[in-house]
């Protein structure tokens, strides 16, 4: 049922489309529908929903299809019968879309067209009835009228055709035209698919006259016209006229008899001699184009023979057979109501009948011979002639298709010979045989030289694999489509052959730890093959153990190889039927290393004597396949590759000869595998002794005067060793040498401090440089003189001395004398502050007059303190020379210290 919702376009949006319809042919169901014309494109816009709406792809990729007007019609492929489907439809025009018009449809034939129309005519109206064939969902009736000349009329004010919901099965149309006749045409369409069309034919008069064939009849009407009329036969030729007042007689038409005397030309009487088909139909007056009263003659005779049909027409035992009875009515004019007419069947049989149908349900060879026949009877109680009678063969097969050997696989040999085998059915009338093999994937003919006895027998010489397969053997029925068939499978069984591993290789490397595989071993062999992973490690093969092995012993995996399980794996194929194998083989090396690195000799530290033979240092390890071996020196803290003077044994071995100095260092051997990225590296330590070497003092003097109570040094004693010196001081107190006490000694026993000397600590003392090996050793010397402490009263004594002399001299100059004293015992005590930076100088500018001149004392000493342990080598020379030259000249009784101490400080 269509139906139009609100699109939402409002008052100017197109109709929307009508008069779908729906034709269903096998699994396809082809569209149409209708929409009015309109300028500009128009498009219309079909889509396609399942009962539940959901939305279904029309073709492969798109849920709707848009078509370009005048196309109004569509074919949508492949649904499923019996299911229902809902198609809507719109279209648009000039951007304006229509509403949508939707239709529910089954996937189902076309329904049977509506049956037994009924027509009663009362004075203008009339009133039709008809029966169709209840259907589940909404059936609705379409009923449509047309005029002699197949033109369609209006039903109703405004409509051609009249739709009624089912159960409403009649229909009355009002205010036709009396005497005229008309076509009816009824169908119904139930969820989108249409009935056929029924029509009936009929005429608008209640005045009806039935008579049969080769009698006369007589027929009778009046009519409204007063003069000159004509009276009309069924053909439209003029039986007789009138003119005011009487009948104007034609002697010529001697098929109808009438009363020319009649006063009464309205009503008119006519007898119609020997009635036959052609004289039934409307008899009627006329006068121009005014037609005014009738009356319809209608010629009977008994129906027409029965023919009997049967279906199928060659039945077979077990089929369910219908056999129809067939007659038809002999009433004229043609197409005038619908005689329901009767059935009776004659003859032995077991029958359940059903109208005009027979139905025998599951016939079996008993019955065979059966005959029957049939008669028809009319409404009005004419009877037919019997009809001619059927007899009953059945036919029967193929049945009980048999090859013999009765296998259902085969099995053979390539090379051997297949057969024969014996195909047997049994038929009626008879069977033919075909032999087909699907050798190629489709099943074809066998060649006619492989074919004998009729085709029954199957024989094919020196077999190959190809023509393994399925070989068919069809029967067919002599005389019908019938057929049926056995199979046998043919297996050419062959092989093994094509052993092969996959990967295609015949030597696989693998790092120890990893996986091997997985290694698939695969052959040609029908029947299938049967595979066995075996391995030669030890000398002999033994089977790979079960959990390396899967996919029905075709695969070989071995997670976490090890080295042990190097060695020779074959895969065995067997034929399962014959005696037939092959094999092939892979070889595996389990790759490790590089391991065990060593030097030999086997030490981390090596001293070599300068100028000596550093090696052979032979470097060994682990590795398969071979070691690659480096060697490289840590030189001034980056590795670099030995010069390859010193390596040799394909890189093993390390010799320096006269090794020196600068060769001391780490050296590292590095082992590369030869096969992946894995190395290793072992280092030795060489050391090349020397010294001592470059012996110094610092300060760098060889006699020091130093005034008792101060600090000696620090002195260091410095020398270049390898490995470092050991250093002991020694000093020469009491005329023998003896180690000084470890409280004056410090830094690794290279320094010499001695705070608070005293008088009896001058002397000699040596610094002696030893190496590790204890063999070398070196000294140096240096004189310590340590001189007594001075006070100030001899030197106040003498001032005061002197100012007591000159205080005769003048008050004056005594005041001067003692200003000019104080004055210059202030410069010297600031002198002395500026440090040991200025003694060397002081002291060389006072030797110059060797002691005598340079105050009371003679010299000013310079203390070795920490401060003036700084000052360079240049001080220390200086002062070792004022010295020489001053020494004799001064007494240590007779000099003035004026050094910077804690006292006068």
């Amino acid at each position: 049922m269509a139906r139009a919702p609100d699109d939402g376009h409002g008052h100017g949006a197109p109709d929307p489309p009508r008069d779908i319809r729906i034709s269903v042919i096998g699994n396809n169901v082809t569209i149409s529908w209708a929409i009015p014309p309109m300028q500009g494109e128009t498009i219309s816009h079909i889509s396609f929903y399942d009962s539940r709406r959901r939305k279904i792809a029309i073709d492969s990729s798109n849920n709707y299809k848009d078509l370009e007007f005048p196309i109004t019609e569509y074919t949508i492929c492949n649904l499923t019968k019996g299911f229902e489907y809902i198609v809507k439809i719109e279209y648009t025009n000039r951007g304006q879309r229509s509403g949508v018009t939707e239709q529910l449809f089954l996937m189902k034939n076309e329904p049977d067209p509506p049956i037994d129309i009924r027509i009663n005519v009362i004075g203008k109206d009339a009133h039709i009835s008809w029966a169709i064939t209840p259907i589940q969902g909404e059936t609705v009736s379409r009923i449509s009228l047309f005029d002699s000349k197949r033109s369609i009329l209006a039903i109703d004010s405004s409509n051609n055709y009249k739709h009624l919901k089912f159960p409403i099965t009649k229909y009355k149309i009002v205010n036709l035209t009396k005497c005229l006749d008309y076509v009816v045409k009824i169908e119904y369409s139930n969820r989108g698919l249409r009935s056929g069309v029924t029509e009936q034919r009929f005429w608008m008069t209640e005045n009806i006259v039935t008579a049969d064939i080769n009698t006369n009849v007589a027929i009778s009407w009046t009519t409204g016209i007063k003069e000159f009329f004509s009276v009309m036969s069924p053909s439209s030729s003029v039986i007789y006229e009138t003119d005011i007042d009487s009948i104007i007689d034609n002697s010529r038409l001697v098929k109808y008899k009438f009363n020319t005397r009649t006063n009464d030309l309205k009503a008119i009487n006519i007898t119609v001699i020997n009635v036959n088909s052609k004289d039934g139909g409307l008899y009627k007056a006329k006068k121009g184009e005014i037609e005014d009263g009738c009356s319809l003659l209608v010629v009977t005779g008994k129906p027409i023979k029965p023919t009997l049909t049967l279906q199928p027409e060659h039945p077979f035992v077990g089929d369910n057979i219908t056999i129809t009875c067939s007659s038809t009515v002999q009433r004229w004019p043609a197409g005038f109501k619908t005689s329901n007419l009767r059935y009776k069947f004659d003859g032995n049989l077991r029958r359940d009948t059903k109208n005009n149908t027979v139905t025998i349900h599951t016939l079996t060879k008993a019955d065979k011979g059966t005959y029957i026949k049939c008669q028809a009877t009319d409404d009005l109680g004419k009877i037919s002639i019997m009809s001619n009678a059927i007899t009953l063969d059945p036919f029967y097969g193929p049945n009980h298709v048999m090859l013999e050997p009765a296998n259902t696989v085969l099995n053979v040999l390539e090379g051997t010979t297949l057969g024969p085998i014996q195909c047997t059915a049994t038929c009626f009338p008879g069977c033919k045989y075909n032999w087909k093999h699907n050798w190629s994937g489709q099943f074809t003919p066998f060649p006619s030289k492989f074919i004998s006895n009729q085709n029954q027998n199957l024989t094919v010489p020196n077999i190959k694999r190809s023509q393994s397969g399925t070989y068919l053997c069809k029967v067919d029925h002599s005389d019908a489509e019938r057929h049926n068939k056995s199979c046998i499978s043919v297996v050419v069984q062959y092989g093994p052959e094509d052993v092969v591993l996959q990967p295609k290789i015949r030597v696989i490397n693998i790092m120890e730890g990893a996986t091997l595989g997985p290694i698939h071993c695969t052959a040609t062999c029908i029947p299938r093959c049967k595979y066995v992973w075996k391995q030669n490690s030890t000398g002999h093969f033994r089977p790979v153990p079960a959990e390396f092995i899967s996919n029905q012993n075709q695969t070989l995996t071995i997670p976490g190889i090890k080295r042990n399980q190097t060695g020779t794996f074959s895969c065995r194929v067997d034929h399962s039927e014959s005696k037939r194998h092959n094999s092939t083989d892979v070889s595996v090396n389990v790759q490790y290393g590089p391991e065990d690195v060593r030097l030999v000799p086997n030490n981390q530290f090596i001293n070599v004597i300068e100028g000596s033979t550093l090696g052979p240092i032979q470097c060994t390890a682990t590795c398969n396949p071979g070691c690659i071996y480096n060697w490289k020196q840590n030189w001034m803290g980056r590795l670099k590759p030995v010069p390859k003077e010193f390596i040799s044994n394909k890189n093993q071995t390390l010799t320096i000869p006269e090794i020196k100095r600068n060769q001391t260092g780490t050296y590292s051997c590095r082992v590369d595998q030869t096969e992946s990225t894995r190395h290793e590296t072992t280092n030795i330590s060489v050391n090349v002794p020397y010294g001592p070497e470059d012996v110094v003092l610092e300060p760098n003097n060889t006699i020091i005067y130093i005034q008792e109570g101060t600090t000696l040094g620090p002195i260091n004693c410095t020398a270049i060793c390898n490995p470092g010196c050991i250093y002991n001081w020694n000093q020469n107190w009491t005329g023998r040498y003896q180690p000084v006490p470890e409280e004056f000694i410090s830094n690794q026993n290279q320094t010499l401090t001695i705070q608070g000397i005293m008088k009896n600590q001058s002397g000699a003392y040596k610094c002696r440089f030893d190496h590790h090996d204890g063999k070398r050793h070196k000294t140096t010397d240096l004189s310590v003189n340590v001189r007594r402490r001075q006070t100030n009263d001899k030197y106040s004594l003498i001032v005061l001395l002197s100012i007591s002399l000159g205080s005769c001299v003048l008050v004056l100059l005594v005041v001067i004398i003692v200003v000019f004293f104080f004055n210059r015992r202030n410069r010297g005590n600031i002198s002395d502050r500026e440090g040991t930076n200025r003694s060397a100088l002081t002291f060389s500018h006072s030797s110059d007059d060797c002691g005598t001149t340079a105050g009371d004392a003679g010299y000013i000493d310079i203390i070795d303190t920490k401060e003036n342990a700084s000052n360079s080598h240049q001080d220390h020379r200086t002062f070792s020379h004022a010295y020489d030259e001053c020494a004799s000249a001064a007494v240590d009784d007779e000099y003035t210290d004026l050094t910077d101490t804690k006292e006068n400080g």
